[in-house]
């Protein structure tokens, strides 16, 4: 991501409310309060990941790294100096608390481990090896547990997880049919999964009594890593529309249900992460 993309990058905030009524009667929460502000530019250079750590909002690009202060009117720099030269993110997830990132180079994932900062030091901590090569992936993390979907090197689609303070990697059955891993999310302990392929994004539901069940249809092209489990029974994504812009919904996961949220961004957005009730946007 470019400096001129950073210097628009947004806040988006979603306040919940149980009486609220921007999503379906039959919902038992609800997004009633979306505000949007932009942050201070961050000349970040190309290919930056934006990420969420502690409820803290950084950015870590080539050559520096850099947390948006309280008061969201600056960007402060991070030591980054435990962190590999050569280190490659392919994709950085999580809750806002907790951060996983995927590593590896254009061809495959080779490893995953947890993002941490310390004041203002970023690290990471080493998780166990994956049982193998990913060509691509996405990730969720709840505290210390992290699920991986995946593609490995052949093809076949993978589901792995881990334990908090496991030391290996559990294979669950994978999804049916193809598609691409764009964003993973877990909600009520079960996890979701939004695939990309010829047909459009497709969203899949996993639950170790029920296993597989496809969900409706996503309302247009998901932004991928960016799924956010928000209340008891909803997950936000936002989606591009055919005007151009994107667009947050809400999916509720009893229902089954996609409801459009009144907040969307004319442009291309690329990247989102959670932040407490914070959503944080490049475009």
């Amino acid at each position: 991501m470019s400096l001129v993309r950073f210097a628009r990058l947004l806040l988006v905030a979603f306040a919940l409310s149980l009486a609220g009524a921007a999503l379906p009667a039959a919902a038992d929460d609800s997004v009633s309060t979306i505000k949007a502000a932009l942050l201070p530019p961050l000349a970040a250079g190309e290919n930056a990941q934006l990420a969420a750590i502690g409820g803290r909002t950084v950015v870590i690009g080539r050559s520096g790294a850099w947390a948006l202060a309280a008061d969201r009117s600056r960007w402060t720099l991070l030591d980054r100096s435990h962190l590999p030269a050569d280190l490659a993110f392919r994709s950085i997830e999580g809750d806002g608390q907790h951060a996983v990132a995927l590593l590896g180079d254009a061809s495959a994932i080779t490893r995953a481990a947890i993002l941490q900062l310390d004041g203002d030091t970023l690290s990471l901590r080493a998780l166990p090896a994956l049982p193998l090569s990913l060509q691509s992936a996405a990730a969720t993390m709840q505290g210390d547990a992290v699920a991986i979907a995946a593609v490995a090197g052949d093809g076949s689609a993978r589901l792995f997880e881990l334990a908090a303070g496991g030391q290996t990697w559990r294979a669950l059955p994978p999804w049916p049919g193809s598609g691409t891993p764009t964003s993973l999310a877990r909600q009520n302990g079960a996890l979701y999964l939004t695939l990309s392929g010829g047909d459009g994004d497709r969203l899949w539901g996993f639950a170790a009594k029920g296993g597989w069940k496809a969900m409706n249809k996503a309302p247009g092209t998901l932004l991928s890593h960016a799924a956010r489990p928000i209340g008891q029974a909803h997950i936000l994504y936002l989606a591009r529309d055919g005007a151009g812009g994107t667009r947050l919904y809400a999916f509720h996961t009893i229902t089954g249900a996609w409801s459009a949220l009144p907040w969307r961004a004319s442009g291309g957005v690329e990247a989102a992460i959670p932040s407490g009730n914070v959503t944080g946007e490049s475009d």
